[in-house]
This record gives structure tokens, C-alpha cells and sequence, in this order.
């Protein structure tokens, strides 16, 4: 339905009926409100409609952004089963280049949001909470959170798409709008203000170019800076009148220069009701503000569907060189040929060419994706791929059919993707009426785009049944389902683009303390592939190891005792990878007479600690299991003099033992000023001295009330 849509209303709508009555082609709606809003009947009813969810986001995020990245990852995953019948798109963050939607209150600080720093801040929270989203439900239809515009999310594009303030905020974004929202980008389109509705930012050609369909020169933008091609939602539109007399002619005509273009995926105005009466939301009320509704409504509902007449292309400017493909012939010998040379002989092999045109299409997107993941992982020790059908695809150039090749030419260089990588696309004859694990199938761990679903195949089982299904994709093209629809139904959580060109891998992120801050001037060091690489965290606490090789590698602070071990990034893939700090720890040593044991209170019980004595092996006891010592308390055995070394989750600390009774107090303190951290080597030193007591209950027991006699280590 390629009608215009509404946003519902913000609580009860009032009357359901009427609100739905001149059957809007699209629904936006808070998660709240569907409900009271009649979204799951109207859905019902009407199956073709986009529903869009919108979830709001946590305005104190800056604070912690890993904590409010999961809690509202995991809120928004947990809603999957109510609202997965409305197979919804999902946005969870809104506007949030503007100050009061990051809980700021003083309008003097919206230069604060429209910084690149800002950006980058915050599209590593979009990423680290699609990113939870994704791992929970990844069939889940994530699209980009909407920005307002004019803010510097854009640079302002020109004509050609090039930002003409030389950056864009969506240059810290596009890379998630790619691996995690499938290029779906989500826009709000007015023309309007505070003061009410400005015509020639509708009708004007050049000025609505920048306000009502600002949306063409940002996948513009796309287009020429990123290279993707990328489609919207606009799902929030107005005038900001809506009491105009000729209001109807305006959202008429912005329907029909808006859902003309292949590229629009929905359209929703802003917005039914607002039972609240904000001062923002009421200008654009329907309810409230249109002079005569009943005549609006009929007029809308007698508008028909708006045919697609625009669908721009990718700009033809400079001819890529062809991906090569290395084949292995029956007869022992391998040619070299370009990918989509090479699909000639493949979709025809493997699919009838006279079937429906989506399905085809689904097959050579498959078939490409299967070839793809060959290239990045060679199935011969000469070559990427066989043209033995019992090990790789079919391979046939008798078949080769002008169906086939249009079905090529349609999908040229589209790959399946997971997470931004190219997927192992299994496909085959028929399932049987559900699909199947692979790790049911194949020896091998659980793959998520792998999972089993259910398919329109009838009739026998014929062939291993993981990935896409030949007959049920020819029946779902039947009914009407897009290649796009098809691949995603069979590989979960797949979104489809060009494959990676990188040739190397990168691994980059942020370094935060333990409160979230961005901190810089951080030592990390990469271990692998035969070397060590060090840099330092930047002025926004970022970091980023290029032209990495594949392979396992090990990425360490030395100055905090923290490591991430086995990391294997991808060929010609970026692996995010954010550090948060420990909080750091003041450690106060409390030494007397008595047996040479080291005790203490981590706080918390069954944390493992490693010791490492000067003599023998490193062995373990669990906080915990001490308990006169506190809720996490321990006791470690000392008795050989030297340095022992306790390893405590993410801290190290290093413990002179010479016969001592030895306590030690963890508090935990804000950070230490550059001028104040401690070397390794000075947090290393220790000084103790010998209280005068005989027994160690009375040096416990004393030490408590003392101050005296203390050593502080911070350990950092």
C-alpha cells in the first residue's frame, strides 16, 4: 500500500475507527500504544502495511553509554514477542542531536550535539545497542534513529551529495547503518517551525530541497560519500499547521513527490492526537487543529496508490574492477573469471530459469554470496570454489539462459551479509515445509543466520534443507515476495550489499573509565602475527589498529592489568571492539605478627583469585569462603618469603610476604590526576612494619580502629 501514513496517537486515540477509517498506507506508533491504538487489528487486516515501533531512549545515556546501551538493548529485544506478529521496522533513539532529548535543559547548549565529537559518542552507543538488539532477536528489522535536521548530521550536502561542511554526522554512523539497520535510514520531514507552516519549504524547489525533502540530498549523501544505497522511512511529516485551509493539497502533494520514489519505504504525517497538548506536538495535531477533518479524511481515503515512477541510481561514474573468482574444473584445471561471468553458468544449473523472476533472483543473490564467502575462504588449496555440485555449486554453460543473466544483472555484486560479513549461503532443492540448524545438518557450532524457519515447500525432502529453500522461494515469489523478502526469510538477521573491498582488517573502538568517560592518552598494545603493535587512545579516547592481517591476536593495557585474548577479525573486515576500565582501587596493607597468611574482603563472593607464590605453581582460592573476613572474604596461604602476585578479576597487586600476618582493605576511589598515577614500579613498593601484639585476633581487632601503620597502593 503505497498510501500516505499517520503517526497515532501518544496515548488513547479517542475513537480507533475513525483514526483508521481513510485506511493510512503506514502506522508509527510508540511501543506503549498499540494497543489502545488498534495496531495488531489494523495489521490484521491490512498485511502489507509498514508498521514502525518507536522505543524511547534513556536521556541520561551519556552517563554510563555501555550500561543504558544494554539495559535498552535488552528492553527493546525483550518486546520481540508481543509486537513480531506486526513484522515492525524498530528505531530507539530519537532526535538526539537536539539538547533536551539528551536531558539537557539549557537550549544555550545545543552546540554541545552537533559537534563531531558528539557524533562519534554517539554513534558508538547506536552501535553497542543494535548490537545487543541484533544478538538477542536478529530477525529483528532495525532501521537508523531519525535525526533532526540542520544540525551537521548531514554536512549539508550539495547537489552532488558531497557535505559542504566538509564532515557529516553520519560520518560516525553509516557503518551501522550498514552492518546493523539493513541502509534504512529514518527521516523526519517538515516545513514548518515554532511559528507555523512555510510554504515555500514545500513548493519552493530550491529551499525544499533543504526542508520538506532534505531526504533526497541525504541519500545523496549515501550515494556519493559512502557508497550505499540506502532507502527511507519518513515518519514524521507536517507543516506545523495543521488548522492551513489548503492543508490537505500539502500533504497530497508531498505524498505523491515523496512514495514516487522507489526509495521511500513509508510515509507517516504527524500526527492524530495529542491527548498531552504539548506545545510542540499540538501545531501538527489532526484532531485538534484541522479546520474541516471529515472532508480531509474522505479526501485521503479516496487518494489511490502512488505508483513508483523514480528509482535513481548509483552514479555510473568510475567502473569498479571486476571481483575474480579462481574455478577448479573436473579435469583438474583452474580458471580465473570474474564473479558475475561465472554466475552464468551457476543460476541455471542450480535453478530452473523460467521459474518466477524473485525467486531467481533470490538464488543468485545465494549463489553470489556462496561464491563470495569462497573467495574470502577458499574451498581448494588452489582455488575458491569447484564446479562439483556434491561439494560446491553447479556449474553447467549449456544452461546459460537470458532469464538468468537479467536475474545477475538485476542483483549485481548484492551479497547476503551478517553483521556487515559475507555468509556461507547454504541453499537447497526442497525442505520439506520447515528448514533446518545447520549445526543439525553439519559438524560445527550454531550459525545465527543458520536458524531452521518455516517455508511454503510441499512435497518430499530433497537435499540437506539448511539456508534457502529452492521451492519455497518459488512459491513466496508467487505470492508476491521480493528476492530481498526471500533471503532474509531464509537467513535470519541477514541484510543484503555489496561485499567488503578491504584487503586488511581493522580493529578499533573507545576506551571508557568505569563511569562511561571517553579516556585518552591510554597504552594499548596488539599482540600477533608475529609482532607487537602499540599506540595511544586519542583526544575522544579512540583507538584503531589498521592493516591487520587474519589471524588470532591478543589486545592489552599494560597499565591496567586488562587484556582481551584469542581476537580474530575478519579479512577485509572492521571489528569494534570498546574497553571499559576498571575502577580504580586504593589498597591499604595492614601487617602484623601471627601465621603468614595474606587475607581480605573483595566484597563480593565466588570471585576466583590467582596466586602466584615465588616458589611453585599458581593456585586458586574464590572470595568468599572467609567469611570472618566479610562477605567476599579470603584467605591465601603465604609461607615462602617473596613477592606473591594476586590476580583479582581485571587488578593485579604484588605482595612483599616475609612471615607476616598481612591484611589488605580495598576502597575504591575516583581517578587519579595524570600527575598522580603510580608506576608499575612504585605500585610495586612495599613498606610494612611489625605491630607489637601476639596474637592475630588482637591485631585484627586493633588494626580497625587504626590508621596508623598504613601503606597505600593505587592500583589503576
Amino acid at each position: 500500500m503505497r498510501r500516505p501514513g499517520l503517526w497515532l496517537t501518544n496515548g488513547h486515540p479517542g475513537d480507533p475507527s475513525l483514526m483508521l477509517s481513510w485506511r493510512p498506507g503506514a502506522l508509527t506508533c510508540f511501543y506503549d500504544y498499540l494497543g489502545v491504538n488498534g495496531v495488531f487489528d489494523y495489521k490484521a487486516a491490512h498485511p502489507d502495511v509498514p508498521i514502525i515501533i518507536r522505543f524511547q531512549h534513556p536521556r541520561n545515556w551519556q552517563q554510563d553509554p555501555v550500561h543504558f546501551a544494554k539495559q535498552l538493548g535488552q528492553e527493546v529485544a525483550s518486546k520481540w514477542d508481543n509486537m513480531k506478529r506486526l513484522d515492525p521496522y524498530v528505531y530507539f533513539a530519537n532526535e538526539m542531536n537536539l539538547y533536551y532529548e539528551n536531558g539537557d535543559s539549557n537550549p544555550h547548549n545545543q552546540h554541545l550535539y552537533t559537534s563531531p565529537d558528539f557524533y562519534k559518542r554517539y554513534g558508538q552507543w547506536v552501535r553497542m545497542t543494535a548490537d545487543v538488539i541484533k544478538n538477542i532477536v536478529p530477525e529483528m528489522k532495525l532501521i537508523t534513529p531519525p535525526f533532526a535536521f540542520g544540525h551537521h548530521e548531514d554536512g549539508s550536502p550539495g547537489d552532488d551529495g558531497h557535505p559542504k561542511d566538509g564532515w557529516a554526522g553520519y560520518d560516525y554512523l553509516y557503518e551501522t547503518v550498514r552492518d546493523y539497520f539493513d541502509n534504512i535510514l529514518t527521516f523526519h520531514g517538515y516545513w514548518g517551525h515554532a511559528g507555523g507552516s512555510q510554504r515555500d519549504w514545500l513548493y519552493d524547489a530550491e529551499l525544499s530541497s533543504w526542508y520538506a525533502f532534505r531526504w533526497r540530498r541525504v541519500l545523496k549523501l549515501f550515494e556519493t560519500r559512502y557508497n550505499l544505497p540506502a532507502k527511507m522511512i519518513i515518519d514524521e511529516a507536517g507543516n506545523f499547521d495543521a488548522s492551513d485551509p489548503d492543508f490537505t493539497d500539502q500533504v497530497i502533494y508531498y505524498t505523491h513527490n515523496c512514495l514516487k520514489d522507489g526509495r521511500v519505504l513509508a510515509l507517516t504525517f504527524f500526527l492524530w492526537m495529542d491527548p498531552t497538548h504539548s506545545p510542540g506536538n499540538l501545531p501538527n495535531s489532526w484532531v485538534q487543529k484541522i479546520q474541516n477533518l471529515n472532508q480531509h479524511l474522505t479526501r485521503l481515503r479516496n487518494l489511490p496508490d502512488i505508483a513508483i515512477t523514480e528509482i535513481p541510481q548509483l552514479p555510473e561514474s568510475t567502473e569498479k574492477p571486476a571481483r575474480k573468482i579462481r574455478v577448479l574444473f573436473d579435469d583438474g584445471t583452474v580458471r580465473t573469471m570474474p564473479v558475475e561471468e561465472y554466475l552464468r553458468a551457476v543460476i541455471p544449473a542450480e535453478m530452473p530459469a523460467l521459474w518466477p523472476a524473485e525467486a531467481v533472483k533470490a538464488q543468485a543473490v545465494a549463489s553470489r554470496s556462496y561464491a563470495q564467502y569462497a573467495i574470502e575462504n577458499p574451498r581448494h588449496p588452489n582455488a575458491d570454489i569447484c564446479t562439483n555440485p556434491a561439494h560446491c555449486q553447479n556449474f553447467d554453460l549449456d544452461k546459460i539462459h537470458a532469464n538468468t543473466d537479467e536475474a545477475i544483472r538485476a542483483t549485481k555484486e548484492l551479497v547476503a551479509r551478517y553483521n556487515g560479513k559475507t555468509i556461507s549461503a547454504f541453499f537447497s532443492a526442497n525442505c520439506g515445509g520447515h528448514t533446518r540448524n545447520n549445526d543439525d545438518v553439519f559438524p560445527g557450532a550454531p550459525v545465527t543466520y543458520l536458524r531452521g524457519v518455516p517455508c511454503p515447500a510441499r512435497g518430499d525432502k530433497l537435499g540437506h534443507g539448511v539456508g534457502l529453500c529452492q521451492h519455497g522461494a518459488r512459491t513466496f515469489a508467487q505470492q508476491g515476495r521480493t528476492y530481498e523478502q526471500i533471503i532474509k526469510h531464509y537467513y535470519t538477521g541477514a541484510t543484503i550489499g555489496p561485499p567488503s573491498s578491504k584487503l586488511s582488517s581493522t580493529i578499533l573502538g573507545t576506551v571508557f573509565d568505569h563511569t562511561g568517560r571517553a579516556v585518552s592518552g591510554i597504552k594499548l598494545t596488539l599482540t600477533g602475527g608475529g609482532q607487537t603493535v602499540e599506540m595511544i587512545s586519542q583526544s575522544n579516547g579512540s583507538y584503531r589498529f589498521t592493516n591487520i592481517p587474519e589471524g588470532s591476536y591478543r589486545l592489552n593495557l599494560p597499565a591496567y592489568n586488562v587484556s582481551k585474548e584469542n581476537i580474530r577479525p575478519l579479512l577485509g573486515e572492521d571489528l569494534p571492539l570498546n574497553i571499559t576500565l576498571p575502577a580504580p582501587l586504593t589498597v591499604e596493607i595492614r601487617r602484623g605478627p601471627g601465621l603468614p597468611l595474606i587475607v581480605g574482603d573483595w566484597g563480593r563472593p565466588d570471585v576466583p583469585i590467582l596466586i602466584t607464590p615465588p616458589k611453585g605453581g599458581p593456585f586458586k582460592v574464590t572470595s568468599g569462603t572467609k567469611l570472618e573476613f566479610g562477605p567476599g572474604g579470603f584467605e591465601i596461604y603465604a609461607g615462602d618469603p617473596g613477592v606473591h602476585t594476586l590476580k583479582i578479576e581485571n587488578y593485579q597487586f604484588k605482595i612483599q610476604m616475609s612471615g607476616q600476618f598481612t591484611r589488605l582493605a580495598f576502597v575504591r576511589r575516583s581517578p587519579a590526576t595524570p600527575e598522580t598515577r603510580l608506576t608499575a614500579e612504585k605500585q610495586a613498593r612495599l613498606v610494612s612494619e611489625t605491630v607489637p601484639r601476639s596474637r592475630a585476633e588482637t591485631i585484627l581487632n586493633s588494626l580497625e580502629a587504626s590508621t596508623r601503620n598504613l601503606f597505600k597502593i593505587v592500583e589503576e
